[in-house]
């Protein structure tokens, strides 16, 4: 898998077996890749009223700049790749701060879409997706 997402410009960037941080963050200035390797981890996506969504080994998810996410939950065997596309990577790492909230929020709309999709290259379907989502 790594091999795939190096080829596909999404080169890893961390492992970990401690899951995602456990409480709501999110970054403005990247998209990133939570790949598990081993394991199960329960995640919420999309801030204190997000929805929860398992994962277990072989789930992938893209998490869009400016998308808060948390750990709720892991196994004991959990393994982790976090990965960036290809000349990014987290400077920042918000919790949302209401006095930062807005400026932030506006920072993660202007990072680009990915060129590529960490799978499938150019033209996959977070490619095509995401740049649907855009018009």
């Amino acid at each position: 898998m790594e091999a795939k997402l190096r080829r596909n410009e999404w080169p890893p960037d961390w492992h970990t077996s401690f899951g995602m941080y456990p409480k709501h963050h999110f970054h403005s200035d990247a998209h990133e890749l939570i790949a598990v390797t081993r394991g199960t981890l329960n995640g919420r996506f999309g801030g204190h009223d997000g929805i929860d969504v398992m994962l277990s080994m072989g789930d992938l998810v893209v998490i869009p700049a400016g998308v808060g996410h948390f750990g709720v939950s892991i196994t004991d065997d959990l393994r982790l790749t976090g990965a960036f596309p290809l000349g990014f990577g987290i400077h920042d790492f918000r919790l949302g701060y209401p006095d930062e909230y807005t400026r932030m929020v506006a920072r993660s709309r202007r990072v680009p879409l990915p060129s590529m999709d960490p799978l499938h290259g150019a033209g996959g379907p977070l490619v095509e997706l995401w740049a649907e989502a855009e018009q």
